[in-house]
């Protein structure tokens, strides 16, 4: 398999969750070790804007929904 200079995550790879930061795939693997179940919650936060903007511009909110559907996620 060639390897990729840079790393853009394809929808197939997004659905199949073949992508995440590090973080989730330690907690389920965690979680599953203890035979644990929660339910998770995740949030996006922006916690600063760039120096001189007042406001900024939300995108992708119609492409996350899509990656979304037909899983188990409350919206």
């Amino acid at each position: 398999m060639k390897r990729r200079r840079f790393f853009i995550a394809s929808e197939r790879e997004i659905k199949r969750k073949q992508t995440t930061d590090v973080y989730f795939a330690r907690t389920v693997k965690i979680l599953r070790k203890t035979r644990r179940s929660k339910r998770v919650r995740a949030e996006f936060v922006v916690k600063g804007m760039p120096e001189g903007y007042r406001w900024g511009i939300v995108c992708g909110i119609e492409e996350c929904i899509a990656l979304l559907k037909g899983t188990r996620v409350d919206l």
